[in-house]
């Protein structure tokens, strides 16, 4: 496979791996030298939103998206990320299109970043509140909390039907129906 930090092509490819253990070793190599606020690995939350993905029900490119989600926005070297996406996933191009929605711009406002996910790509979203969901079952600040709690409530108000919301995010803001 090409790797994030090689110059290899076609030589090192893996052919004998499933898309997800592509994914895997994708998001290990953009993010192995990163950590979270609680000083854990960065890993640990991508491959906990991939888990949580799976054990919610939804399909292996799903989970795929949930393990590289924060890859262009986080990683290393997004250009480098992309050409070896492009290199090593079926699929490349939907794929890469995904990652784009789920990358948050600096700036952008984060309740209409995550309505506009919403509205372009049902798997994206699937991903963002997986991710969401992941984010605020880990210890999350006051600030993080609320950001949160507000984003879903935003959602809520311009449309998006309450069944699209996971349960366990509805139970942990202690939102009602």
């Amino acid at each position: 496979m090409d790797t994030i930090g090689s110059n290899n092509s076609d030589k090192s490819r893996i052919y004998d791996k499933d898309q997800l253990e592509k994914a895997e070793d994708i998001a290990f190599q953009t993010h192995f030298w990163q950590t979270r606020r609680d000083g854990s690995t960065y890993l640990s939350h991508l491959k906990r939103v991939q888990v949580r993905a799976k054990v919610m029900g939804y399909k292996k490119r799903i989970q795929i998206l949930a393990i590289l989600h924060d890859a262009l926005e986080d990683g290393v070297d997004p250009k480098r990320v992309e050409y070896v996406i492009r290199k090593n996933l079926k699929d490349a191009e939907r794929v890469l299109t995904d990652l784009k929605l789920l990358t948050h711009k600096p700036g952008e406002n984060y309740s209409d970043y995550v309505l506009n996910i919403y509205h372009r790509s049902v798997d994206a979203f699937c991903v963002k509140m997986v991710d969401i969901c992941d984010n605020i079952s880990d210890k999350p600040t006051e600030k993080q909390f609320m950001k949160y709690k507000l984003t879903i409530i935003h959602l809520l108000k311009n449309g998006v039907p309450l069944q699209k919301i996971p349960k366990q995010i509805i139970n942990i803001l202690k939102l009602e129906k």
